[in-house]
């Protein structure tokens, strides 16, 4: 009972001050591999050719894994709850955003493996790019996945529905409604540690991946099934986390190290490729992040067909004797 209501320090404070704090990117073993991912230079676009032979005839390099060599290329984490997968690991014949991984290298130095990713060579057939949520819901608007360029699979809907409270009473009793469409800031998580993976081939057939991510068993089963193993058949080592504030607990916790991760399972565990080596992935922090999606908050009158919008009434309850309240009790703010 020492510990209750007392100031203790923390177990890792020292640590952390001094700099002796050790993160998955200082973890090291003998026989690294490093990777590096070929990344989509545009927003969306068609993947028209893709050669990767001058890639893999490069001195120092072990492998360059494709889509092709993903045994579950499309996997989606909530597919047990009825929501498919709309995502590849490795782009196959389009991107859809900038950044988007295609290929990745496995190479003896960082330097070989950056220079294994120029010498792909690959065209892409530009598309236009899309930024806009309310011109995907035109009936125009180019197809971008097989069901369309709204994700429809919210129930009967084509859109989350959130409801709290009595919305027709609160409606009933304000004294004010302002009604406006409102485009809120774009975040980003940005971590001083970046996302990084070390994944090492054990003598038992398994692999231990030291992982920097948030929430360990869920990116274990992301891994697993991408890679089609059982569980059982990998282990994850969860070092201190550099940050994250939710950016390391979701799918995009490994995003930028899964593909390396992936040629982990390809290279370090496959035996017809030689002796099994440990792979790093050491990916930029965010090149290939998108949770700055664009939120639009669309509470437009009546006049506006309400299933094309996510509908949100501002309520802005005033006292009468503070405030001049027009009859209708309607404020538009454009």
């Amino acid at each position: 009972m020492k510990a209750v209501g007392a100031r203790l320090p923390r177990y890792d404070g020292v640590a952390h001050v001094t700099g002796r704090t050790t993160y998955v990117d200082d973890v090291r073993i003998r026989g690294i591999l490093w990777t590096k991912a070929l990344r989509s230079p545009h927003h969306h676009a068609a993947i028209t050719r893709l050669d990767a032979s001058k890639a893999e005839a490069l001195p120092g390099v072990h492998a360059v894994v494709t889509h092709e060599d993903v045994p579950k290329n499309v996997y989606g984490h909530l597919e047990a709850l009825g929501i498919p997968a709309d995502e590849p690991l490795l782009a196959e014949n389009d991107v859809r955003y900038k950044g988007q991984p295609i290929a990745v290298v496995a190479a003896g130095d960082e330097d070989t493996a950056r220079e294994a990713v120029e010498l792909i060579e690959i065209e892409y057939e530009e598309r236009p790019a899309f930024f806009e949520i309310r011109k995907a819901l035109d009936p125009d608007w180019p197809q971008i996945h097989q069901w369309g360029p709204v994700y429809p699979h919210f129930g009967p809907h084509n859109h989350r529905r959130v409801r709290k409270g009595n919305v027709d009473r609160a409606f009933d009793e304000a004294d004010v409604i302002v009604e406006g469409v409102y485009r809120p800031q774009a975040i980003e998580h940005c971590p001083l540690e970046p996302q990084t993976a070390l994944a090492v081939p054990e003598a038992d057939g398994r692999l231990t991946i030291y992982s920097c991510t948030q929430a360990m068993y869920f990116s274990m089963g992301v891994v697993a099934a991408h890679l089609e193993w059982p569980l059982n058949k990998l282990k994850f080592v969860g070092g201190t986390v550099g940050g994250g504030f939710g950016g390391k607990v979701d799918r995009d916790d490994l995003r930028p190290a899964r593909p390396q991760v992936q040629a982990a399972g390809e290279v370090a565990m496959d035996a017809g490729r030689g002796v099994p080596r440990v792979l790093h992935a050491r990916p930029v922090a965010h090149g290939d992040r998108r949770r700055p999606h664009e939120r639009r908050l669309d509470p437009r009158p009546s006049d506006v067909d309400a299933s094309r919008l996510w509908r949100l009434r501002a309520l802005l309850a005033l006292r009468r004797d503070q405030a001049r309240v027009p009859s209708h009790r309607r404020v538009h703010d454009p």
